[in-house]
């Protein structure tokens, strides 16, 4: 019984490892697109005003 939570335990950190890398790469990418797109330098608003 012992050997079988301690399985269940393992594939439970796995998964959250897994869920925790996948988020925190999207969390990344996320960043770097608002810093390279910030919302008040939009070149497309400036030619469509001018």
């Amino acid at each position: 019984m012992k050997r079988s939570l301690m399985g269940a335990l393992g594939d439970l950190i796995v998964t959250a490892v897994v869920l925790s890398g996948q988020f925190l790469r999207w969390l990344v990418l996320f960043i770097r697109y608002q810093m390279r797109c910030p919302h008040h330098g939009g070149k497309s608003l400036g030619n469509k005003k001018g």
